[in-house]
């Protein structure tokens, strides 16, 4: 056993043993129907489950209550550039959408009677493929509220099932450019429309003149004080208690600072490295026994799934001073002919090509065109490697896997061992016992150029 192995071995040990660990393992020991489903990564579901609680003639017993709140939550919350003037052309007629905005204020909200409102999902705004995540439309007042939700801010950008390689992106601009010229033709009828863009991370909507922004953090507090109401199933009661604690477990900054936040911060500090490279390993491996320390890892992530799974989220988005500094030696390395696209998170970098595409494969979602590789610096896992995407290689998987062999003895670089893996693996990995962006650099461009050779 090497000395890194040992190092992980002793950081493992201590880690388990850590209250900090103890203390967010039991929590999320708890079972919870969200987390069950992994509702984060389904955001169809929880679209659903919203709807359900903001229609006042479902079967929860909420009536209008937690509806009212919704709206009073948007409606505190303008848009920050509210009646401001355009500069310059713009393809927004706003003046004729001001006039189709709903206009509440805070009383006419809390004076309506709003139990005749209705909620749907994936909401087509017309003949086109846009739609919203969700709808709520009253016609006795003549409103709709159309709700796009960001649900996936934690989420690791590389194992995106629908955009993998790239970041994830949310269609605020596009859909709201398809609604406002149907508020400025007759196409939006007699309704008003209020829009608004609801994020579990609390980040701003891209369009800023009529789009109401809100986060999650205050619906726990609503609901908690809502299920104690008589009306209540004992059903939805359950429900509601498991949303809230499934709120606080994704965003516990903004609900549990003083807990498990604290706990989260603490950890991830002190074991960022033996964390990333366990969940490094057992993301990609189904299962091995090649080293001690990956039976090790195994084992680990078998027995505290939830708890590891939420540190490696809470660690996607700390920053790191290390990232900014591998990508500048980066850039002075690479050349206009090398062709990649350089992606920047807190504390990993990225590249992407669109050379790096197996022509004629598309993925069973439809995606077609999207890089099959990325190259990527960890620095919490203080790595380096190219990270292949099995499901945009398709039938061609074994084809690549030849020619990297070949190029490989050619060129002198060494492979990952072939594993059976879940959904990506590694084409080539590096493991550094000490970060150096120099070094790290020079390996990221060489694996960048290698691709490009694979895809010539």
């Amino acid at each position: 056993m090497n000395e890194m192995d040992k190092r992980m071995r002793k950081e493992l040990a201590d880690l388990l043993g850590e209250p900090a660990f103890v203390r967010l393992d039991s929590e999320l020991r708890e079972p919870n129907v969200f987390s069950i489903l992994s509702a984060q990564e389904m955001s169809t579901s929880i679209n659903a489950f919203l709807a359900w609680l903001l229609n006042p003639n479902e079967s929860h017993g909420l009536e209008d209550a937690f509806l009212r709140a919704f709206l009073v939550e948007a409606i505190n919350h303008p848009p920050p550039e509210a009646g401001k003037a355009p500069e310059g052309l713009s393809p927004i007629p706003y003046e004729a959408v001001a006039e189709a905005t709903l206009d509440w204020d805070l009383m006419d909200v809390r004076c309506a009677d709003l139990r005749e409102t209705v909620a749907t999902t994936e909401f087509h705004l017309s003949a086109s493929d846009a739609k919203v995540d969700i709808c709520l439309y009253n016609n006795a007042y003549g409103f709709a509220v159309y709700v796009e939700n960001r649900l996936a801010p934690r989420d690791a950008w590389r194992q995106s099932q629908k955009s993998p390689g790239r970041p994830w992106e949310y269609r605020t601009e596009e859909y709201l450019l398809d609604l406002y010229h149907q508020w400025a033709t007759d196409q939006a009828g007699e309704y008003n429309i209020l829009p608004v863009f609801m994020s579990l991370d609390e980040v701003p909507a891209r369009e800023s003149r009529f789009v109401h922004t809100i986060g999650y953090s205050w619906m726990a507090n609503v609901l908690t004080a809502l299920a104690s109401r008589p009306t209540i199933s004992e059903h939805a009661r359950i429900l509601l208690k498991d949303f809230c604690r499934w709120l606080g477990r994704e965003i516990p900054a903004q609900l549990d600072p003083e807990g498990q936040q604290r706990d989260l911060e603490l950890l991830a500090t002190r074991y960022s490295l033996v964390i990333s490279r366990l969940f490094d390993h057992v993301a990609e491996c189904m299962a091995c026994d090649d080293e001690d320390i990956t039976e090790a890892f195994h084992e680990v992530y078998r027995r505290h799934k939830p708890t590891v799974d939420t540190l490696w989220r809470y660690l996607l988005f700390r920053q790191d001073e290390r990232v900014a500094a591998t990508c500048h030696e980066v850039e002075q390395l690479l050349t206009a002919e090398d062709g990649v696209v350089l992606l920047v998170l807190p504390n990993r970098l990225a590249a992407t090509s669109p050379r790096w595409v197996c022509a004629g494969e598309k993925s069973i979602d439809g995606d077609e065109g999207q890089p099959a590789m990325e190259v990527y610096a960890s620095t919490t896992a203080m790595s380096c490697g190219v990270l292949a995407y099995s499901r945009l290689m398709g039938t061609k998987a074994e084809t690549i896997w030849s020619k990297a062999t070949d190029l490989a003895d050619a060129h002198g670089e060494k492979l990952s061992p072939k594993r059976h893996a879940k959904l990506n693996f590694h084409l080539m990995k590096a493991l550094y016992d000490n970060y150096n962006p120099q070094l790290v650099a020079a390996d990221f461009v060489r694996n960048c150029r290698f691709v490009n050779l694979l895809f010539a």
